[in-house]
């Protein structure tokens, strides 16, 4: 509802500016009502950024970080042992940042992760980052 309001009064605004001869700001007003409907679907896909396919890790927490999604409102992140499918090890839900450190994990072992970014309309899916922790 929030979102035919705010085209609402910007059409409104628009029709006032060229009524009074101020339609130099109409390309700004029509910029920002597009901007306003731009979120209508799922966000955008992430993109994994670290650690990188295949990287070899000496901690037992991992850092790990991934592109911001356009339109994502929250993030939640999966992290395996050994296959990107079965139980997951570790796990964060409605994450605001484009980072989480794990829980301590086991050396010696591959992991699997990913990133969801949601919002109201659903989620994406990024595609599966492994990582290993040696001794």
């Amino acid at each position: 509802m929030k979102r035919i309001d705010r085209f609402q009064s910007l059409a409104w605004m628009q029709r006032f500016m060229l009524i009074f001869g101020l339609g130099i700001l109409l390309p700004l007003v029509s910029f920002q009502a597009a901007s306003a409907f731009s979120c209508n679907g799922i966000p955008a896909r992430p993109k994994l950024q670290t650690p990188s396919k295949g990287e070899s890790l000496l901690g037992k927490r991992v850092q790990l970080a991934w592109e911001r999604a356009d339109c994502a409102t929250r993030y939640v992140v999966v992290v395996r042992k050994s296959a990107s499918y079965g139980r997951p090890v570790d796990a964060a839900y409605d994450l605001k940042r484009t980072t989480y450190t794990t829980r301590r994990l086991e050396k010696n072992a591959s992991y699997w992760w990913m990133v969801e970014a949601c919002n109201a309309n659903g989620c994406s899916t990024s595609r599966w980052g492994r990582f290993s922790i040696g001794n």
